[in-house]
């Protein structure tokens, strides 16, 4: 079992703890089994299962949010809750039939991107251009600000050292995409 699948199960049932605190036995039992959270089923779930529920959750929350009084909510912890599957939830996203952690996902693009780029022109394959490709595309879409620079400063600086030629492509395909790189860049020629 993956950790997000940990955490979002332990969600799950502090939700149906909730609305065992706040609803009658059967309209609880017609919202677990409308949301799928029912144990027996949570129990054979994977990630990806689980993630859509979580957002199920998050979308009944609002719902009754809107049809009780604001300050009833805030009292009773939902809000809180609510903050807290919805937090999670963005951290996440779901990508070739499973669910992966994004900042996870960047930092592994990033590191790769900096040891293709640092390889010897002689090393370089189509593939490897291609992977390259593929990590700026992840890194330059939910990467962080600092991230973005240190790409867009490795691309730069391999491009000044190595061959002028060899990762312009690259750079300027980064910086086509990131306008707000393109001053930097152009500073950093």
């Amino acid at each position: 079992m993956s950790i997000f699948s940990e955490h979002i199960l332990k969600l799950l049932n502090d939700y149906k703890r909730l609305l065992r605190r706040y609803l009658s036995t059967t309209e609880r039992e017609k919202t677990i089994i409308n949301l799928g959270i029912k144990r027996k089923s949570l129990r054979f779930d994977n990630d990806v299962i689980l993630y859509n529920k979580a957002h199920r959750v998050v979308k009944d929350i609002e719902y009754w949010t809107a049809k009780l009084n604001r300050t009833a909510t805030e009292y009773s912890g939902i809000d809180e809750f609510y903050q807290h599957l919805k937090s999670y939830l963005t951290h996440y996203r779901i990508e070739n039939s499973s669910v992966v952690h994004v900042t996870q996902k960047v930092c592994c693009a990033l590191v790769q991107a900096i040891q293709i780029i640092s390889m010897t022109p002689s090393q370089l394959s189509e593939t490897t251009v291609s992977k390259l490709d593929d990590c700026i595309q992840t890194i330059a879409k939910f990467g962080t600000k600092d991230q973005r620079t240190m790409l867009a400063n490795a691309l730069n600086k391999q491009r000044q050292d190595e061959n002028p030629n060899l990762f312009t492509p690259a750079l300027e395909s980064f910086v086509k995409n990131h306008c707000d790189y393109l001053t930097f860049c152009e500073d950093q020629s």
